[in-house]
């Protein structure tokens, strides 16, 4: 087989009426000439193969392929080129195609590409969806072409979204560049500079290294590629008359985003001799208010910041509390986990408000293996959705997760141990140094031998260390038997018992508490519901909930929109549907089970636990304690396959809502 490149350079031969020379090809795929003759050796030896013509050289002309239309029809006519990947290829032509401006005339286009209109139509379904998903009027007009229509703002945001999604096409399309201001990789350098045309990203990493010196921060990795593509983006647009207007947001922009702004703005104009116009400035917000900032050089600087964002703080202490009731731990002592919520929060809110969603590249990994997290999370957003007037999607949730998840590893990471030895002093401190020395995270808080074993159940620790059996003695903790010299395998046995500790202790936290209170009730049970439409089955759980007076007119209206644009699917088969506390009268919980699972959101996974829930952690009924409750308990039942189990399983009404009481 012959890579895409190799195809490229072959079409472009059989296009060709003449000889080309390898520099002339080198020029129109932005590559050397030793890659081309490298590539050209390739196609020599793939058209012998299949015995489909061959490559002429001549001498201060070029090459030229001499190949007729049988050979021709046999290499591309069969299909073999049309695959998954080359349509990728078309579809990232036909989008680039339609992003420069231009008008797209399918006849010519598919011509070009040497597939049929049939085969082209399809691509160009795929385009006009992705163009829908972004936002922008895909217009077919007859005998005059297809072209896109949209706002400047929705354009920017189209363009960065094709650069996150076809990258690699990008990389391929030109040759490799270092960077020398750019604190990014070749690869990434160079696919920016070839998205934006050519133009030199380098230019505009001196304006942001001059800005994150000036304000003693760094941005993460994918922000600083975001700042610089938006940026540059916008450099390449005001050359060409193009400015963009951000409307209606302006009160909900930080000071200190405007005061960087102002600063960017001033060594960007001196940078590019250019003047950034006010509605210009106002896009330069949005960019550094959506983008996340991983750290700052000191204390000092990090202070300074946090001191524009008040109101930030006084949400980040709520989040932070609410998050450590429901979780049981104590969060609020980890420095660097409030740090980082404060962090997340600035850009999620600003994100939120500007309605621009941010892929989250780990959401189904989350989503999988960490379920009991992501409940946690949408349960503390519950605030912030009150708070800040937003609606969070599955994306920023999965964003929160990960800074949860971490830090209630962080919680459980240093464990202690008691060691039980049947030998002399001198050998139970040999042992204890080998543990310590080769699991630094385990604190060893005693040395006993055999005979003081019974004094084990008055020292705190986590679990027992021993190199005789126990058996027999209620200890009420968990014994790891090892060898008196500590070995490879004692090492695994003892890192074992540690991570088994760690799942019981979350497990602990997230213990089952029945609430005095319940938040179910049996007329809000659906059992065994034969359909298949999300919307049908959300519609009448929220008109049961409105004739029952949980919930008033509106309520359903705020389910249905965040199921429009994101999932509350969370892994396990359960999706956890709800709407702003706003619209709650008295908070309650209504469940609904399906006979089939079904599809819960574009293509998502399947579906067939259903909890909708209507709950306001500040209601007037002074549920708050029982809706923490009901978090904590959810969490817990979410990573239990068994108790899921039962829920699936339950014959009855009766039988289900009592399971459900007691989750």
């Amino acid at each position: 087989m012959i890579t895409k490149r190799q195809i490229r350079i072959l079409k472009t031969l059989y296009q060709s009426e003449g000889y080309l020379s390898f520099q002339e090809i080198a020029s129109q795929l932005d590559v050397s000439v030793k890659t081309i003759r490298n590539d050209v050796a390739s196609i020599k030896d793939f058209l012998m193969d299949q015995d489909a013509g061959t490559i002429e050289t001549k001498p201060h002309l070029g090459i030229r392929l001499m190949v007729n239309q049988p050979q021709w029809d046999r290499i591309f006519g069969a299909g073999q080129f049309k695959n998954a990947e080359e349509d990728r290829d078309i579809l990232f032509q036909v989008i680039r195609h339609l992003l420069s401006g231009k008008v797209l005339n399918a006849q010519s286009f598919a011509e070009t590409q040497f597939i049929s209109r049939t085969h082209l139509d399809k691509i160009l379904s795929i385009a006009e969806n992705w163009f829908y998903k972004k936002q922008i009027s895909f217009h077919r007009r007859r005998g005059k072409g297809i072209e896109i229509e949209c706002s400047e703002f929705q354009f920017r945001l189209a363009n960065w979204k094709f650069y996150s999604e076809f990258k690699e096409c990008f990389q391929q399309s030109a040759r490799l560049r270092e960077p020398k201001a750019a604190s990014i990789g070749a690869y990434e350098y160079t696919a920016l500079c070839s998205a934006l045309n050519g133009f030199d990203v380098d230019m505009t990493a001196e304006c942001l290294n001059r800005l994150e010196a000036e304000y003693g921060l760094h941005f993460s990795y994918t922000a600083a590629v975001q700042i610089l593509f938006f940026i540059s983006l916008s450099i390449t647009r005001l050359r060409k008359g193009n400015t963009v207007k951000i409307q209606g947001l302006s009160s909900s922009q930080s000071d200190m985003d405007r005061l960087m702004c102002s600063t960017f703005c001033e060594f960007a104009q001196k940078h590019f001799s250019i003047r950034i116009p006010p509605e210009e400035r106002e896009y330069i917000i949005f960019v550094i208010a959506v983008s996340e900032i991983q750290g700052f050089y000191d204390d000092n600087y990090r202070r300074t910041f946090e001191s524009h964002y008040i109101d930030l703080c006084r949400l980040t202490i709520k989040f932070v509390n609410l998050t450590s009731e429901i979780s049981g731990v104590n969060l609020r002592q980890d420095k660097f986990f409030v740090r980082q919520i404060f962090l997340q929060l600035r850009v999620m809110i600003a994100r939120l408000r500007y309605q621009t969603e941010f892929q989250n590249p780990l959401l189904r990994q989350i989503k999988e293996k960490y379920p009991d997290m992501m409940a946690i999370t949408w349960s503390a957003c519950n605030l912030l959705e009150k708070e800040c007037k937003i609606r969070v999607n599955e994306h920023e949730a999965a964003f929160l997760a990960l800074h949860i998840g971490g830090a209630l590893e962080r919680s459980m990471s240093h464990l202690s141990a008691c060691i039980v030895c049947d030998y002399g002093v001198g050998i139970s401190q040999i042992l204890r140094e080998k543990i310590e020395l080769e699991i630094p995270e385990l604190t060893i808080c005693a040395v006993l031998s055999n005979r003081d074993v019974k004094k084990i159940r008055g020292i705190d620790c986590d679990f027992i260390i021993s190199t005789i059996p126990l058996e027999g003695i209620s200890l009420h903790k968990e014994v790891v038997v090892v060898g008196h010299i500590l070995a490879y395998f004692d090492v695994k046995l003892i890192e074992a018992q540690m991570k088994k500790t760690r799942l019981n202790l979350l497990h602990r936290n997230l213990h089952q508490i029945k609430p005095s209170r319940e938040l179910f009730s049996r007329e809000l049970l659906f059992l065994d519901l034969d359909l298949t439409d999300k919307n049908q089955i959300l519609h009448m759980m929220c008109a049961r909930m409105e004739s029952q007076g949980y919930v008033t007119d509106g309520f359903e209206k705020t389910v249905t929109d965040r199921e429009t644009y994101t999932s509350t699917e969370v892994g396990r088969g359960i999706a956890l549907p709800h709407g702003l506390p706003e619209y709650v009268i008295r908070s309650a919980v209504a469940f609904a089970r399906l006979k089939k699972p079904i599809v819960w959101f574009d293509g998502d996974d399947e579906v067939d636990l259903i909890f909708l829930l209507a709950l306001d952690i500040k209601d007037e009924k002074n549920m708050a304690e029982e809706i923490i409750k009901f978090y904590k308990s959810f969490a817990r039942f979410i990573d239990d396959e068994t108790a899921i189990a039962k829920i699936r399983s339950g014959n009855t009404a009766e039988e289900l809502s009592d399971l459900l009481k007691n989750l």
